[in-house]
C-alpha cells in the first residue's frame, strides 16, 4: 500500500483524506438515521396511552425528547400544551412544525460536508491525472 502511495505522488494524499472523511460521515449518518433512532416502533401508541389520562411530568417529557427525533417533536407539543392548555389548533400545528424543522435540521447534519467531499474528490482525481 505504501509503495502505491509513493508511486501515485502527493495528489493522492488529499484524495485519500477525502475518502476517509466521506466514510466517517456516511457511517455516522447511517448510525444516526436508523429507524429506531428516528421513529421507534410503537412510540406514538405509548405517547397516546400516557397522555390520554393526564399530561406527563417534565421528566417523562425530557426522556421522550431524548428518545428519538419523533419523540423530540412530540415533546415540543406536550410542552406547549402544558404551558398553555388553551392553544388553538393553528398554534399547536405551528409548534409541531417548528419541532419538525428542528428534527429535519438534525437529520440533515453533516450532509453539506459529505456533498463537499463528493464534489472535491473527482476534481482531486482529475488533478492527479493531469499532474501524473
Amino acid at each position: 500500500m505504501f509503495s502505491f502511495l509513493q508511486a501515485a505522488g502527493w495528489p493522492v494524499v488529499p484524495l485519500l483524506l477525502c475518502s476517509v472523511v466521506a466514510i466517517v460521515l456516511a457511517v455516522e449518518r447511517l448510525m444516526a438515521l436508523r429507524t429506531e433512532r428516528v421513529v421507534p416502533p410503537k412510540l406514538l401508541e405509548e405517547v397516546l396511552n400516557v397522555t390520554s389520562s393526564a399530561l406527563p411530568s417534565s421528566d417523562i417529557v425530557k426522556k421522550l425528547a431524548d428518545n428519538s427525533l419523533l419523540g423530540m417533536v412530540l415533546a415540543e407539543g406536550i410542552r406547549a400544551v402544558s404551558l398553555d392548555a388553551r392553544l388553538t389548533e393553528a398554534q399547536l400545528r405551528q409548534v409541531f412544525e417548528t419541532g419538525g424543522r428542528r428534527a429535519i435540521h438534525q437529520m440533515e447534519r453533516y450532509l453539506n460536508g459529505l456533498g463537499t467531499v463528493a464534489t472535491a474528490a473527482p476534481l482531486l482525481g482529475l488533478l492527479g491525472t493531469v499532474i501524473g
